[in-house]
């Protein structure tokens, strides 16, 4: 037996018991099979699991015919002390060995495993895929949740950004698949699985979900080496999978975020970006003219818009590929323009999409040999002509291609362009596109000049590059991404379709397979169910606000006001996309509600019972006292009623809360029974809410100045006891006005308002409520003295 200090292995029997407090493995010895074990339930959770290699089209697994023996050694890293048991599996003729390899730790609620497989065979082996956890119903397995599998719920996530990530019930499909990683949740039990990859550079990887007729299951959680060929006296190994078994499956979400963060060495951006783009409004018709007279806007108005970020998008370019020959729309070329930028106190970002390459493209027609071909050395089109014109808007028909970026020589002209973006044009910031390219290539028969490598391996190679060129500070941020290889690379990535000035697209039935498709709810979709990666993987991307009243404009306000809510508490990235000479006051007012972006991901506590979330919850902890923001939703298309449980956020019941209404400026009362009912709520609208303890002496209720309601813009509140005064610090960024919400007990009255704000007033708006009106330049303190009656 093997301890370290709370997590050990030993034999007992034919069984290998690994385990630490909370988890448990028990590996059978005789057959290859293995159980796992929360030690809250009295069942395995897991039962007769396996691990296995696809080769040549057969399979090797570890319940095969094989000699097994274990072996047992400390390990101590960055996820603290704990142990790593192999299990070898050899002496089967005709047979590879096999190695199986469980990581446990003190103080981690779950387990990494792996497999490998050491080519014995005398001659090389082609792997197909590694099956690192397999429970198959023929084989006698079991997933044990607690209740029948019409009871789960999968969270299904997308391979790239654009890809449609939520989750979907076994009442609503048999079948589910997942990249990267997977969850399920037993809604009658909670009980819950979360498995998922944390290494995730070399090999995509997936985990599926099979409920069959009978109620039995098939589950897998794989990763594809694209039949790589192992020489003989050789060992390859899958990416490491981390599997978890919790009732609370958003915190194991979350640990799974933690774990994937320390195995790829994210590096997200010190703090969470906020900035123009010109795509939503522009799109390639951006030009020199509309460039400037955008950022004599911002340079006129940086008070009320304290961005930091200026982008450029699609539309300075001759062809797809040949990103430094600058068109006619901008005269003075690109560096001129970063200067332009800069001098208005603003950091210049660039769009390009870097394994791009235009058929008529100059790139192309000087090396044809650097695209990824298919074996008939036919260039493989990753984006058709068509498509191409329809979404940029385009005059030129152009097929793309995709960069070979196995070939040194692309890997040095890439390392050339950005050397030029960055070093010689002055760019801060770039946001490549569509870098799912490679992995697409593969996908439809592309051969890479170097073989033996994944095209996810390829994808990571360039990502490098671009990365060492840019050094560690300038930010990068990635779009039609797959998610896995951008991890420890880049700083942001977009997590959501495109959004639109539009709710859904008119026209197309909802369902998974439209779900990707460009429009405002679409976007909300994703953008709540991948919270847990802000901060962990990298910064969120929600993809840009758009708050226009223009002719051509579908979005009503309260479909405004709901993807504000979303995008200000997903604490991801905020980024404007609109003509901003003509914007209007109307658009004015929330906008700048999401700056600076609060950077801390709300919960989306209903993420498996609903697609689409209801409730999305920001738990606040200041120095003066703990609160809470809700987005509370109606994404039905007719009228609706809300409902706020205490019990369902998981918030501490038993006390009293003050409620506001932050749309509305509206107090809502108190939740003392532990729900509230938000009557007649309009089709697609929101609900922000923020909810206080009640305190017997007069309190912060919300602002009217900032989305988190004074998460973001109260850093101090205190009142004195001895002279029954109120003193509140307010700090934003830029020029401010609004307002400040004071619940007042009825045994007491103000008496006397000291601010040294611009200007600041006080009034009653009803029995309790206080509004203390201000406008004032970054920061102010504002005293309320009271009576007490």
């Amino acid at each position: 037996m093997i301890n370290v200090a709370k997590t050990r292995a030993e034999q007992k029997g034919q069984y290998v018991i690994v385990e630490n407090e909370s988890f448990k493995v028990e590996y059978d010895l005789s057959s290859g099979y293995f159980d796992f074990v929360d030690k809250k339930a009295s069942n395995p959770v897991i039962e007769r699991a396996f691990s296995a290699v696809r080769l040549n089209g057969s399979t090797c697994a570890t319940c095969d015919e094989y000699s097994r023996k274990w072996e047992c050694s400390k390990i101590s890293d960055n996820l603290g002390n704990g142990i790593e048991v192999s299990f070898t599996h050899g002496e089967l003729p005709g047979k590879p060995n096999l190695i199986f390899e469980i990581n446990l730790y003190d103080e981690c609620p779950f387990a990494l495993l792996r497999i490998a497989i050491d080519n014995t065979t005398g001659k090389p082996v082609v792997i197909d895929e590694f099956q690192v956890l397999e429970i198959a119903s023929k084989n006698k397995g079991n997933l044990n949740l607690g209740s029948a599998p019409t009871n789960w719920s999968f969270y299904k996530q997308g391979q790239i950004s654009f890809s449609p990530t939520c989750t979907v019930t076994a009442r609503e499909a048999k079948l589910f698949e997942g990249y990267w990683m997977g969850a399920i949740k037993d809604l009658k039990t909670q009980m819950g699985l979360v498995a998922g990859f944390v290494t995730l550079k070399d090999q995509l990887s997936k985990v599926r979900l099979q409920v069959l007729e009978d109620e039995k299951i098939n589950f897998s959680a794989s990763s594809d080496p694209e039949e790589f060929e192992l020489a003989n006296a050789t060992v390859a190994s899958s990416e490491c999978l981390l599997v978890g078994i919790s009732d609370r499956v958003l915190n194991a979400l979350e640990a799974y975020g933690e774990v994937v963060k320390e195995k790829m060495k994210a590096t997200p951006w010190p703090h969470v970006p906020a900035g123009w783009c010109s795509w939503y409004y522009y799109h390639t018709q951006i030009d020199q003219t509309e460039t400037l007279n955008c950022l004599e806007f911002f340079s006129k108005n940086k008070d009320r818009y304290p961005i930091e970020y200026f982008q450029i998008d699609v539309g300075y370019y001759q062809h797809i590929g040949d990103w430094t020959s600058i068109n006619p729309k901008f005269p003075k070329g690109m560096r001129w323009i970063a200067n332009q930028i800069k001098t208005a106190g603003l950091k210049p970002g660039l769009w390009l999409p870097p394994f791009w390459v235009g058929s008529q493209s100059n790139l192309y027609k000087n090396h044809p040999d650097w695209v990824i071909k298919d074996k008939d050395d036919k260039p493989v089109v990753v984006f058709s002509g068509k498509d191409y014109k329809t979404l940029f808007y385009a005059d030129l028909e152009e097929d793309i291609y995709c960069l070979d970026a196995s070939r040194s020589d692309a890997l040095k002209w890439l390392r050339e362009l950005f050397s030029t973006i960055f070093k010689e044009w002055g760019y801060d910031y770039v946001k490549i596109d569509f870098l799912h390219s490679p992995l697409a290539a593969k996908q439809r028969g592309g051969i890479f000049s170097k073989l033996g490598l994944t095209s996810v391996q390829v994808c990571r190679k360039a990502l490098d590059v671009i990365r060492k060129v840019a050094g560690p500070n300038k930010y990068i941020l990635g779009c039609g991404a797959p998610v896995g290889p951008c991890v420890g690379v880049l700083n942001a990535i977009r997590i959501d379709c495109d959004t639109a000035a539009y709710w859904a697209e008119s026209g197309k039935p909802s369902s998974l397979d439209t779900y990707n498709e460009p429009g405002a709810i679409n976007a909300i979709r994703s953008i709540m169910a991948r919270y847990f990666m802000n901060r962990r993987f990298f910064i969120n991307d929600p993809d840009c606000m758009l708050v226009r009243d223009i002719e051509g404009n579908e979005l009503q306000l309260e479909e405004v006001r709901s993807l504000a809510t979303v995008m200000g508490l997903s604490g991801g990235v905020v980024f404007l996309s609109e003509q901003m000479v003509t914007i209007s006051s109307k658009q004015e007012d929330i906008y700048p509600l999401l700056l600076p972006p609060y950077g801390e991901a709300a919960i989306p506590v209903d993420l498996f019972e609903n697609q689409i979330p209801r409730c999305f919850l920001l738990h606040i902890d200041k120095d003066y006292g703990n609160s809470y923001v809700v987005g509370v939703f109606n994404w039905e298309d007719r009228v609706a009623e809300g409902n706020l449980s205490l019990e369902k956020l998981g918030i501490e019941q038993g006390g009293a809360y003050h409620v506001f209404d932050f749309w509305e400026k509206k107090y809502l009362g108190t939740i003392i029974d532990d729900e509230i009912t938000l009557p007649n709520m309009p089709p697609h609208s929101a609900k922000l809410l923020a909810i206080r303890p009640i305190q017997d002496i007069p309190q912060l209720l919300s602002t009217s100045l900032h989305i988190t309601q004074g998460g973001m813009e109260i850093p101090a509140v205190r009142f004195d006891t001895a002279s029954n005064k109120l003193t509140m610090c307010v700090s934003l960024p830029g020029k401010r006005e609004g307002s400040i919400f004071v619940y007042v007990p009825s045994s007491y009255k103000e008496t006397q308002l000291k601010s040294n704000a611009d200007e600041c007033t006080m009034k009653r708006l009803g029995e309790n409520l206080l509004c203390v009106d201000l406008k004032f330049s970054y920061s102010a303190e504002i005293t309320v003295a009271f009576s007490k009656q």
